[in-house]
Formats: C-alpha cells, sequence, structure tokens
C-alpha cells in the first residue's frame, strides 16, 4: 500500500518533524502559503497562538528543500469564497513564488480550509496544478481521483490503515496538533514502523498523484 503524508502551513515545530523524517530517511509533503511567512517567526493564527503556533520565518523554509513542496496559495484564504480575479492571484502567485524560493516545480495544491469546487479546480488546471488535497472529513469519500485527494487523519494507527484493501491513501495534519509527548512519541513511532514494514510504501503526495 502507497501511503503519502503530508503537513500543512510550515510552523517552527515542524522543525521537530523534520528530524524524525531525516532520522527514518522518509520523505513527506508540506502545504505552505509563501506571503504568510515573514522575516521573523509570526503567528498562524492570531486568535489562539499557543493552539496554533507560529509560522517558520522565510530564510528558514529551505529546511523543506529535500521534501515535496506543495502550494498552500499564496495567502491561506479560502478558494471558494473569492472572486476570478483574486482566486487566479492566489492560485498563481502561490505557485510562482514557491517555485521563485525553491528552484523545482510545484504540482500540487492543498486547498486551505479543505474548500475547493469545480471552478476552483478549473482555474488551478490552468494554473499548472496536477492534483489538489483537500482535508479529513467523515462526509466526504476518495476513489482515486487526483482533484481532490482526501486524507485520513494524521492519528489514523497504522495497523488500522494495513487492515483495508487500499492500493494508496493519504495522511494530513498539522504539526500544532502535536500536543504533548505523547503525540509526538506516535508520530515517530508511526514513521519508524512504516517505514520498515513490507506492507506499505511511504510516498509524496506527487508519487501518489503520478500514479492515479
Amino acid at each position: 500500500m502507497l501511503i503519502a503524508t503530508s503537513w500543512d502551513d510550515g510552523l517552527e515545530s515542524d522543525r521537530r518533524l523534520l528530524s524524525i523524517l531525516d532520522r527514518y530517511n522518509v520523505r513527506s509533503s508540506f502545504a505552505l502559503s509563501p506571503a504568510r511567512h515573514r522575516a521573523t517567526a509570526i503567528p498562524n493564527d492570531v486568535r489562539d497562538i499557543n493552539k496554533y503556533g507560529m509560522l517558520l520565518p522565510v530564510a528558514e523554509l529551505s529546511m523543506y528543500q529535500e521534501h515535496d513542496v506543495c502550494s498552500h496559495t499564496v495567502e491561506h484564504r479560502e478558494q471558494t469564497k473569492l472572486d476570478e480575479l483574486q482566486l487566479r492571484l492566489d492560485l498563481y502567485n502561490g505557485k510562482i513564488q514557491l517555485e521563485d524560493i525553491f528552484k523545482k516545480p510545484i504540482v500540487g495544491i492543498v486547498w486551505p480550509y479543505g474548500c475547493s469546487n469545480s471552478n476552483t479546480i478549473l482555474h488551478a488546471q490552468q494554473i499548472g496544478y496536477d492534483y489538489g488535497r483537500v482535508t479529513p472529513a467523515k462526509h466526504r469519500s476518495w476513489h482515486y481521483q487526483k482533484w481532490d485527494i482526501v486524507p485520513w487523519s494524521w492519528h489514523t494507527p497504522l495497523e488500522d490503515l494495513l487492515k483495508y484493501d487500499f492500493r494508496c491513501l493519504a495522511l494530513s495534519g498539522h504539526t500544532y496538533e502535536l500536543r504533548n509527548e505523547n503525540d509526538w512519541e506516535y508520530v515517530e513511532r508511526f514513521y519508524r514502523d512504516a517505514s520498515r514494514d513490507s506492507r506499505c510504501n511511504l510516498v509524496t503526495l506527487t508519487e501518489l498523484a503520478q500514479t492515479l
């Protein structure tokens, strides 16, 4: 089974996650909104800094260089609420600015708040994205389509995933959701066990999308 893991927003707490990924030689996907990263760390969400964490300074985004980078649009606005011009600018600038930072193609779009529709998908395709990903939700089903990949939540146990007869699936989350040492130990255990289990193959979102 192919399992793609992805993490959103580009947070300071990603540093610890990246060290775990390095330890087990795993590449993951990271969804970034380039205009939100400034010279210094700023809150991910001013409504609750302690809950949502801090965004990495722009100079530190290079730590994702060896991983898969996806656009989270340029400013992380809900795309279905924008007019046509704003929508195209958000999608285009998110892609082009990340390509300028990382010097490689950015082909995946991770929709802010998990919101997309036929219109946002059409514009994303026209701008050059190859696939999209939404957010975990019980009312959504996924049938191996590129638009839009529906992930499971990061805290789904590996053994539970491997019970299903799926050829591939995706997991997603934010590192601000890892609130204590037990959560971090769980994530490390997941990557350790999955990287050693012959029944699964850890891939990036882009690698998964290429098989669809």
